[in-house]
């Protein structure tokens, strides 16, 4: 049976720390790190993936937006998604519902210990109805006729913009 890491953080840890209060770096650093198997350093892309496949979770902090590609690389690789809750986040298609498809934490971070703990906690049932619930939207939502459609009617909605 494959043991998995309880927690995958990767190089953006760094600039969520840079981020955080001195407070608040105290406690994702030092807290955290005492009491879970974090990575959080950067990585050759191999041992990145490696890394991602063995986790159980990965913390996706908002960096340069709100999604990021390791979200989908989660997707990928079976990895539960551990982001600032996305209620406030207009994307479409949208696949993150809190609960379903991923783990929202408070944007300040101030659940993150306890989040964690649920997800380890209930390991074996989040992680198969997470994991299919995120890979069964994306795989309805993100189709190339989903998608062509969605860009087709907001050129189509513009002003000044004629259908042949």
């Amino acid at each position: 049976m494959l043991i998995k890491n309880v927690l995958f953080v990767v190089v953006v840890t760094i600039d969520l720390l840079d981020a955080l209060s001195i407070k608040q770096k105290n406690v994702v650093a030092i807290n955290l790190k005492q009491k879970y198997n974090m990575i959080y350093d950067r990585l050759p892309f191999e041992e990145y993936i490696k890394n991602l496949w063995n986790s159980k979770i990965s913390l996706s902090p908002f960096g340069m937006g709100e999604i990021c590609f390791r979200d989908f690389e989660c997707m990928q690789y079976g990895t539960i998604i551990l982001k600032p809750e996305q209620s406030k986040v207009k994307t479409i298609p949208n696949i993150y519902e809190e609960g379903v498809t991923y783990i929202g934490t408070k944007y300040d971070f101030s659940d993150l210990e306890e989040k964690i703990d649920y997800i380890l906690t209930n390991f074996d049932k989040l992680n198969m109805e997470i994991n299919t619930n995120i890979r069964e939207q994306y795989a309805t939502k993100y189709t190339y006729e989903n998608l062509g459609e969605y860009w087709y009617n907001l050129f189509k909605n513009l002003d000044n913009v004629e259908e042949e």
